[in-house]
């Protein structure tokens, strides 16, 4: 359950996250709790740099999450 409002949150691939970002809405019942794990998940693999696997993704949904921590404050 937790997963699909992530999923929600993020849409699908690139794309899905560009369009999430300029028009960020939060899944009810996504909890603060969650979106901290996914940060940290997201954190760990744009740290790795531009040639990460996944990078561009995890860059972009690292700015959503920081969005919608900062609405939930």
């Amino acid at each position: 359950e937790g997963r699909s409002r992530i999923e929600d949150l993020f849409g699908q691939g690139e794309q899905g996250a560009l369009s999430r970002l300029s028009n960020l809405r939060i899944p009810e019942g996504l909890s603060r709790e969650t979106l901290e794990i996914y940060k940290e998940a997201a954190v760990r693999v744009v740290q790795r740099g531009p040639g990460a696997l996944g990078y561009a993704v995890q860059q972009l949904r690292l700015q959503i999450v920081e969005k919608a921590l900062s609405l939930l404050k």
